[in-house]
């Protein structure tokens, strides 16, 4: 029982509109950002169905709500005696991440540190698990999928990236 990668409801309605209106700046950046979130969790979807070797189930966008408090999974892969919590990154160039921040080097910007998505998630997905009196170990990761991406940094468990 293993759920695909399905499109946002966002993208469904930037690709039906591409081609019938001239987007703003903001809605072109939007639908771009989409599309590259879309593509990169198929992009890991194909790497777990070649790669893992063992029986899981994995679920992907998965949207909860626990107490008012809304969080998405990217994949969720469930395992016999764990879950793997996974926040998919499809971001390119190169990055570096040093005092708990992302920057990108391209344009000196600092970004979302998705590893601050990631702990407020694993919290929600252990309360909840927690709730349905699930106790198996949630071990999260973020993982880079784009080939054209680099992350200099000190080593970190929770990242893995494409090489």
């Amino acid at each position: 029982m293993n759920e695909s990668v399905q499109k946002s409801s966002l993208l469904y309605v930037y690709e039906l509109l591409q081609n019938r209106i001239v987007f703003s700046k903001e809605d072109e950046q939007q639908f771009y950002k989409e599309l590259q979130g879309y593509r990169g969790e198929c992009r890991f979807e194909q790497l777990v169905v070649e790669k893992l070797q063992v029986d899981y189930i994995a679920l992907y966008s998965l949207l909860f709500d626990k107490s008012g408090r809304l969080s998405q999974i990217d994949c969720l892969l469930i395992f016999a005696t764990k879950l793997l919590l996974v926040e998919v990154k499809n971001f390119e160039n190169e990055y570096a991440y040093f005092d708990d921040q992302f920057t990108s080097l391209r344009t000196n910007k600092v970004i979302a540190n998705p590893l601050h998505q990631l702990n407020r998630t694993e919290i929600l997905l252990k309360e909840i698990l927690l709730s349905l009196n699930i106790h198996l170990p949630v071990l999260p990761y973020v993982a880079f999928v784009n080939d054209r991406f680099t992350l200099y940094m000190k080593p970190n468990d929770k990242i893995v990236l494409p090489t």
